[in-house]
């Protein structure tokens, strides 16, 4: 029996420690700057994101402005990249560019 609620207790365990977000993610802030895609973003886009999310991917077309905007207007972009952090999937974004992207979202994601 005692051997029974040590199994119980370790499993609890492990499914509520599993579904804990991750703690390691930055809470981007804007610093009242106001980036562009054509001065700011097409840039980080091109470097950070055009690997997996070129022209014609079945992963989504980030490869213009345009295009980009399908993921800016739904949300996506949003979800993905500055609150989940799951992108890009090479590793977390440094602090200042969460920032700068959380600045073009909260200015409307302008294009210039």
């Amino acid at each position: 029996m005692k051997n029974l609620i040590l199994l119980l207790s370790a499993s609890l365990f492990l499914i509520f420690s599993s579904c804990k977000k991750n703690s390691s993610n930055v809470v981007p802030v804007c610093d009242g700057s106001t980036p562009t895609y054509d001065t700011n973003v097409e840039i980080f886009i091109s470097g950070r994101c055009l690997s997996c999310h070129g022209t014609g991917s079945s992963n989504g077309d980030m490869s213009s402005y345009a295009k980009l905007s399908a993921y800016t207007s739904n949300g996506k972009f949003e979800k993905e990249v500055l609150t989940n952090q799951s992108m890009p999937t090479s590793g977390p974004l440094p602090e200042s560019e969460l920032n700068m992207l959380k600045c073009w979202m909260e200015n409307g994601f302008p294009e210039n």
